[in-house]
């Protein structure tokens, strides 16, 4: 519940001591056991997501391809966009262009 309960429990389990070793063990076991449980993210993503967001009849790499362009755009407009300040700034320090602005106007 607080920062000194987490300490607490922190040193209780990372001690060098059996028994946090064992209580380590009994934790990754409820962990295991748990995510054995529920589907992956894959499985996930094929049952609820992509029917959502993909086309219709789209194949299992059409999420990544989509993705993949998705990001190379991104990639790209982020580029562009550091290109163009660089070059704004480059020609206001030469004079070419002015960007202060006069408030009495």
């Amino acid at each position: 519940r607080d920062a000194r309960q987490l300490a607490s429990q922190l040193l209780r389990l990372l001690a060098p001591t059996k028994e946090a070793a064992a209580a380590l063990a009994a934790l990754r076991a409820g962990v295991a056991a748990s995510e054995a449980k529920r589907p992956r993210w894959a499985e996930n993503w094929n049952e609820v997501a992509a029917p959502v967001l993909l086309p219709r009849g789209a194949g299992p790499h059409a999420a990544t391809s989509r993705l993949m362009r998705l990001g190379t755009l991104a990639l790209l407009v982020a580029l562009f966009g550091a290109c163009l300040l660089r070059g704004l700034v480059w020609m206001e320090r030469r004079g070419w262009l002015d960007f202060s602005f006069d408030e009495s106007e």
